[in-house]
């Protein structure tokens, strides 16, 4: 499975996913995107700095895995949508947006794919 496809895969399994991406932490975006038929509620300016903060925030956090472990899932929950991260790799993140208040179950589901997808060999 290439990462385009497990995009598919999650858009596919998860129909409350707006937005799956798999980016480096550079930032650049490597596979996924917007749902299609859905519109993103930022212009293309505003999404770069969001994925920006998004990847900074992730990395801070693994900063002090030495004292708290290392970040498995962060969950950010705003008025119009619910950010998921989590890691693919040592350099690549998954990002994911979902419609408002999801289940916290969705979130394991999506851990539990992350783990059974052939594409990820460093999750675990």
């Amino acid at each position: 499975m290439d990462l385009d496809e497990f995009c598919s895969g999650l858009f596919d399994n998860f129909p409350k996913i707006r937005y799956a991406a798999v980016h480096h932490i550079s930032s650049e975006k490597l596979a996924g995107g917007m749902r299609e038929g859905v519109s993103s509620y930022v212009d293309d300016e505003d999404h770069r700095k969001r994925i920006m903060g998004t990847i900074l925030n992730w990395l801070s956090r693994n900063d002090l895995k030495d004292l708290a472990g290392k970040t498995r899932c962060l969950v950010e929950h705003t008025d119009n949508v619910t950010l998921l991260t989590f890691a693919m790799s040592k350099d690549k993140l998954l990002l994911i947006s979902t419609e408002p208040n999801i289940d916290s179950p969705l979130t394991e589901k999506i851990k539990n794919f992350l783990q059974d997808a052939s594409i990820n060999k460093w999750y675990l």
